[in-house]
Formats: C-alpha cells, structure tokens, sequence
C-alpha cells in the first residue's frame, strides 16, 4: 500500500502527491507524527493540498508549538452543493459590535424546514485583550471573518453525513488556540530543513516551463499563452509554482518607478499600488473578496499597516455609499441577502 497522496478528481482522474512533497513543500515543519495526520487527514476527505484545500501550520515555538490541520470555508460550500442535498443557503449579519453574530440559514432537499445556526462574534474574537496585533483579521473585517465561522460550522451541522469530521477552518482554530494564535507567530523552519535550489529537482524539471514564461514580450503573449494552458496547468502537481511564475511575470510588465528614487519614494509607490487595487472594488463584497485573496501578500508587505488602514477607509466608503448594491453579499448564492 503506497504512503503517497492520492485525491480523486472530479473527473475521476487521479492525481498522486509523494509524501516527499508533501514534506517538502506543505509541512517542511512538521514532526513524522504530525506529517501522517495531515496525511491521513487529506486521504481521509480527499483534499489536494496543492490546490490549497488543505493547510498545515505551527502556531508558536519550542514545546508551545500546537499543528493545525485547516480547510477553507470554500471547501465547506463546494463539498456541500456536490453532495446534491442542498437546496438553498443563506448568512447574513445581526447585531452590532461583540454583541454581532453570524446567522447560517439552509434547507436541505429532503427535509421540511429550513436549518439555522448561529454564530457570536465573542466566541470566536479572541483578539480584543489589551496589546492585541493592530492587523486582526478580526478588527478590518469582523463581519466577513464571522461570515466564514457560521458557514463552515453551519454546513458541518446540516450535513453531518457528508461533512461531519473535517479540519476546522483558520478563523474557528483561532478561538481554539487563541492564547498561542493571536500573540505568536508561526514556528520557525528549521534551516535543515529548508528547501535549497540545489536540493529541489520540481524547481529542475520547471525550468524550461518557467523560462519560456518569462520569455513573453508582453502582457498579451502571456496572457494568450495562459489561456491555452489553463487545463494543463490546473492539472499540474507544480500548479502553485507555475502560478507563481505568471503572476510575477504579470507584475512584471506593471509601471515601475524611475531609478534612483528614495526609500520613502518607494514605500509611497507601493501603497499607492495597493490602494488602486481597493479603489476598484465597487462593493464591499468585492473588497472583501479582494482582500481574501491578497492577503498573505499584504502581510507580507513593508507597508502593511497603511495598507489595513486603507483598507478600512475603503471599507467605510463603500458604506456610505449611496442606492442599493445587489453584488454586496457575494459570499452568498442567493440574492436577496444584505449587509
């Protein structure tokens, strides 16, 4: 019996991750212990991690360290319309400020009523002690952040059978680990550990794939190139390499600033990047959509904390604005929910 990862496509094509990889590229932390119940965890729900359906992470140091196996709420909303028993879902926000809770309405095809969960903001905000990080997913987006708690605890309920058993998601983890979560970071990799140029044959064998990427003149050639390889690439167990390659590629044909500009310069530049990406967002369900993607990307970023701010200004505006916006609640299929 083979260790290896093996997912199931929905295509009925399988797909087969070495644990090596496994090792390499999603838990190079992780004790022999902790590899095999992510593992197992994977096999179990047949979760790909290179499609980012499932996480492994160390909250903390030394012997402090907790691992955490996590999924993302998506995974919730997917796995639950593929069963075929959902016939409408529904969340929404009531209250206000710690006192706000989630509220998680659905209705299966073979029951007669609908099912509602709740879930309060207090039980899952750990993050209001005093000296508590300024970057709290909790204080820019508590609404979107109380969102996710209620779906993916609200799915889990309504389909027990189906859903019943799987990771938590990071923003329930967060209430569970709080103490360790909310103050620390994640555990250091060992430089043993880490993972060298020379040492990593996936890098060898997507050389000339990541050559003849940077090898497009334009933002054009690349993106007809991406066009026609979408299947290929989605398929590709270096997906999240080779995604990785065209986005730099992308940025790459981005207005840069002129040489020899200052450091303050070019914070400056950065920020005004970030804003004009937040400034496209006609709804605060794009923003907040927006905000999930790129956010690893902001924390990472030298001006992190303008850009939260910012993020908040723009949170307000949209607010503010004026006439009804039918696209606000995106994190919903159904139409007739409101902020």
């Amino acid at each position: 019996m083979t260790n290896d990862l093996v997912i199931v496509e929905n295509t009925g094509e399988k797909s087969i991750i070495p644990v090596e990889e496994i090792k390499k590229y999603f838990a190079p932390n992780a004790s022999d212990a902790e590899l095999w119940a992510f593992m197992g965890m994977a096999k179990a729900y047949n979760l790909n991690p290179f499609k980012r359906e499932v996480h492994f992470a160390k909250f903390g140091s030394g012997e402090q360290a907790r691992a955490q196996i996590m999924v993302g709420y998506e995974v919730y909303i997917k796995r639950a319309e593929r069963t075929g028993k959902l016939e409408w879902w529904d969340v929404k926000i009531e209250g206000t400020g710690m006192n706000m809770k989630g509220v998680f309405t659905a209705k299966r095809r073979d029951w007669s009523e609908p099912f509602r969960w709740e879930a309060e903001r207090e039980e899952f905000d750990k993050g209001q002690k005093e000296g508590s990080k300024p970057n709290n997913p909790w204080k820019v987006m508590p609404k979107f952040m109380l969102k996710k708690c209620a779906i993916s605890q609200g799915m889990r309920l309504l389909l027990p059978e189906d859903l019943g058993g799987m990771p938590y998601t990071p923003e329930e983890i967060v209430a569970q680990v709080a103490d360790t979560v909310i103050d620390a970071d994640y555990e250091d990799i060992p430089e043993e550990q880490q993972i060298t140029p020379e040492e990593d044959e996936k890098k060898k064998a997507l050389e000339p794939l990541l050559t003849k990427i940077n090898g497009f003149a334009t933002l054009a050639q690349l993106e007809e190139w991406v066009k026609k390889q979408e299947k290929n690439i989605h398929k590709s167990l270096a997906k999240a390499e080779i995604e990785s390659a065209i986005a730099a590629k992308r940025e790459s044909f981005q207005p840069k600033p002129a040489n020899g500009i200052t450091e303050e310069d070019m914070t400056k530049f950065e920020l005004e990047v970030w804003a004009e990406k937040m400034n496209e967002c006609q709804s605060l369900a794009d923003l907040m959509d927006w905000y999930a993607v790129n956010q690893e990307a902001i924390s990472n970023s030298q001006v992190n904390q303008q850009v939260l701010e910012y993020l908040q200004k723009r949170q307000n505006e949209l607010k503010q604005a004026p006439g009804p916006d039918p696209k606000q609640e995106a994190i919903s299929p159904r139409p007739d929910e409101t902020f």
